[in-house]
């Protein structure tokens, strides 16, 4: 496009020397000739940068179409894998609010049986799944099995024997590993009250 107005300039220069000097018959030069020579060649250079800026501008079309596409396809390739990794998140987090509803089941049918060692473990469970949701997701449980486990770490009328030295760990894990500063504080409790060896549960047996 810058070529344009230059071009432009030389025709209409010349167009204007031949209306100024017209053709005399006594030169032995035909100066037409060589300005018609001139306006001829002026015009292929023009039709042959529109062809080449033609050909370019097709060029860069192409690579330009080539840039948005693949632009295109890092943008798919990130949406699909952002939306992948939130489904498989919330998968994660609906399987561990199914584990902290079922933990909270088994532990009501197991008090309503009165083995209340059995409940005291559904409750940790619960505690345990209830620990994760509130660190990796925004999730409202609705309930709490922290409430109930102070109940039945204070009551002496559900009795709590656990002898499992793995299970007593765990526990103690789950309790720390909660942050709850309630259950925290009872840990003394817990240990001097409801965990036992099977050492001494057999002696109790067999005076």
């Amino acid at each position: 496009m810058k070529y344009v107005i230059p071009i432009l300039s030389l025709i209409i220069s010349v167009i204007a020397l031949a209306v100024a000097l017209p053709r005399p018959n006594n030169l032995g030069i035909d100066y037409l000739g060589i300005i018609v020579a001139i306006i001829s060649l002026a015009t292929a250079f023009a039709v042959g940068f529109q062809i080449w800026n033609a050909l370019s501008l097709e060029n860069r079309l192409k690579g330009l179409k080539t840039q948005v596409e693949k632009e295109y396809s890092t943008k798919m390739d990130s949406l699909e894998k952002r939306l992948k990794d939130d489904y498989n998140n919330r998968v994660a987090d609906l399987a561990i609010v199914s584990a902290f509803s079922t933990s909270i089941t088994f532990a009501e049918m197991s008090i309503n049986n009165n083995n209340y060692t059995r409940a005291f473990m559904f409750y940790m469970r619960a505690l345990e799944s209830e620990t994760i949701i509130s660190k990796s997701s925004d999730i409202d449980l609705g309930t709490s099995s922290v409430h109930m486990l102070k109940k039945m770490i204070d009551s002496d009328s559900m009795p709590i024997c656990i002898t499992d030295q793995e299970k007593q760990k765990y526990i103690i894990k789950t309790i720390i590993d909660s942050g709850k500063e309630e259950l925290i504080e009872k840990i003394g409790i817990i240990k001097s009250k409801m965990f036992k060896s099977e050492h001494t549960q057999e002696s109790h047996k067999n005076p």
